[in-house]
């Protein structure tokens, strides 16, 4: 006599559902949560990097005295251009740089009569190949107090950071995946122990043996879907949070917003891997406990 895979005789398959399955749905929530902040993290990390990279070759900033005489000021420009990997230098005018200062000082307070200095935006070649040591002793001759706001260097360490920071969100992610496939091994195991009798009935009636794994697959799918649908949630909740905190603090770089579409696609691609992780790891236990059996 053998068994039929009807979709209805798979159903009525005499297998008790084994209670640890809550065990497994509290693990994939928890590791599904942890997967969605790494996996924003590294779309919020991606963003930061490409506008850090366009920075660390693209500007500089020279700072001369507030009284510098605009001839004093032509000459300066003229030296700076005249710089090989210097594509272009331009003063400020006093407006925008009272602009870059109401950040610190406020709308209230009257810049007009502060003795703002004079700033110079440099824009540079891609590779950053200006030599600022040559560049600074030439300016000693015509603006010995001038000063440059190099933050290169400042951004590749922050760049280094943050490659550090991705390898540790790439981390995570993997160890957030093997713990779900082993929680969704154990529990498989313990539901085919407590179904052993059963399942080696079925067998030796003639059950295949995709039937009865199916039966361990649809359930660990199940399980981690809710499991999953959960911790994403959660963390696309915790993100939110953290992107509205960043956006008052005028970072908005560092936090895409919940709607955006890389994180939408972030929170469901960990939703559906959080199914196909349970359901893999639970068919293979099946598979190789089934062939064990006579």
């Amino acid at each position: 006599m053998r068994i039929t895979a009807s979709p209805e005789r798979l159903r009525a398959l005499p297998i008790v559902p084994d209670p640890s399955r809550w065990y497994l749905a509290a693990v994939v929530a928890v590791m599904a949560f942890l997967a969605a902040l790494a996996g924003i993290g590294l779309i919020a990390l991606g963003d930061a990097r490409r506008d850090w990279n366009g920075a660390l070759g693209g500007t500089l900033t020279l700072e001369l005295p507030a009284d510098t005489s605009p001839p004093r000021l032509d000459v300066v420009l003229a030296m700076l251009r005249q710089t090989q990997g210097v594509t272009g230098a331009d003063a400020l005018d006093a407006a925008k740089t009272a602009r870059l200062l109401e950040p610190w000082l406020g709308k209230s307070v009257p810049v007009d009569i502060l003795p703002l200095p004079r700033l110079v935006d440099i824009r540079i070649e891609g590779g950053g190949a200006v030599d600022l040591d040559g560049l600074r002793q030439r300016l000693k001759s015509v603006a010995p107090e001038a000063q440059f706001d190099d933050h290169r260097l400042w951004l590749a360490k922050l760049l280094a950071a943050s490659s550090r920071l991705q390898a540790i969100a790439a981390a995570i992610l993997a160890a957030t995946a093997a713990v779900a496939a082993a929680s969704a091994a154990f529990s498989a195991g313990n539901g085919f122990a407590r179904n052993g009798e059963r399942i080696a009935l079925l067998h030796a009636l003639g059950a295949q043996d995709r039937d009865i794994a199916a039966r361990f697959v649809l359930s660990a799918a199940g399980t981690g879907l809710a499991g999953g649908v959960l911790g994403g949630l959660a963390g696309a909740g915790v993100w939110a949070t953290i992107a509205g905190m960043a956006r008052s603090l005028d970072a908005p770089s560092f936090a895409p917003m919940v709607a955006d579409r890389p994180v939408v696609l972030v929170i469901a691609a960990v939703m559906l891997a959080s199914a196909l992780i349970a359901a893999s790891a639970a068919g293979l236990v099946a598979r190789r406990r089934l062939l064990r059996l006579p």
